[in-house]
């Protein structure tokens, strides 16, 4: 085990650079390994010359974990995608007769990453460990799209598969609905088109006033997952993840709607809770703001 001269994570970047012995020749090729659990990934490294003119190995890297956005920050990096586990960090050097590995030493201090599920720390020895924890369960809504007979929404599920439904503010009405489920990398990404008909007859308002909707993903044994966002540090998440209102015409026998969608927090535990409000038109819709 060798102490580097540099091991850092920063964000979701691994840096690291280490004198592995005396030599006087440059090493004929070298990399960085990650290593858990019998499984191994190895990223390109490169010989530098140390400051006492020895050869060095640096190398750098972006670690996706479980969850993490397929693109990694920053995009620039080699970046490999690590399962939850302990992952030992070592360089390997290729010498003239053969492969040399060396585990690098973490200070007994080492901080966790900004970047959630990530943390550089020491292990037992005091080896150096990259330590990758699976991101807990949620229904994290990535995108919202307004059209003008329709709104869908689509995200990923972190998590079991769970029933969802669809349950009005205020009122405890419940609507099950089957949004359309596929398996990604990442984890279960869903499409769910809103039956925004439905929800206006569920709901009957003699006044006309907007009703309000969250989506809720129920895991067999679990507490509910609201659609959202997991985690933001918006205090104000409404004014700044604007989503403009609009009228939508979903069809015969169903009224013209004015339907807003808006990400309302953050909640007691972090992140937003993602709001539809629905509202049925009986006079010309306002000017402007039309799907």
């Amino acid at each position: 085990m060798i102490r580097p001269e540099l091991l850092m994570l920063a964000g979701s970047a691994l840096n690291a650079a280490a004198v592995p012995g005396a030599s006087g020749a440059a090493p004929r090729a070298a990399a960085l390994e990650l290593r858990s659990r019998g499984h191994s990934v190895r990223l390109p490294a490169e010989p530098y010359r140390a400051a006492d003119g020895r050869w060095g190995v640096r190398a750098a890297a972006a670690l996706v974990g479980p969850g993490a956005p397929a693109v990694p920050v920053p995009p620039d990096l080699p970046a490999v995608r690590l399962e939850a586990g302990v992952w030992r960090v070592r360089l390997i050097v290729a010498g003239r007769l053969r492969n040399r590995a060396f585990d690098l030493a973490a200070d007994a201090d080492a901080r966790p990453s900004a970047a959630p599920g990530l943390a550089l720390a020491a292990g037992r020895g005091g080896r150096a460990e990259v330590r990758v924890e699976a991101p807990p369960s949620a229904a994290e809504v990535e995108r919202v799209r307004v059209r003008p007979h329709g709104v869908r929404v689509e995200g990923l599920l972190h998590g079991s598969g769970p029933t969802c439904l669809l349950r009005a503010r205020r009122h405890g009405t419940e609507l099950p609905v089957a949004p359309e489920l596929r398996t990604d990398r990442r984890g279960t990404l869903f499409t769910l088109d809103l039956p925004l008909g439905r929800m206006a007859e569920a709901v009957p308002r003699a006044d006309g006033a907007e009703v309000r909707w969250g989506i809720h993903f129920r895991p067999a044994s679990a507490n509910d997952l609201v659609a959202g966002l997991p985690r933001t540090d918006l205090a104000d998440p409404r004014s700044a993840l604007r989503i403009p209102d609009a009228t939508v015409r979903p069809g015969r026998p169903c009224p013209p709607l004015r339907v807003r969608v808006f990400h309302d927090g953050p909640r007691p535990g972090g992140g937003t809770a993602l709001v539809v409000g629905v509202r049925p038109l009986s006079d010309p819709p306002p000017p402007g703001g039309d799907a």
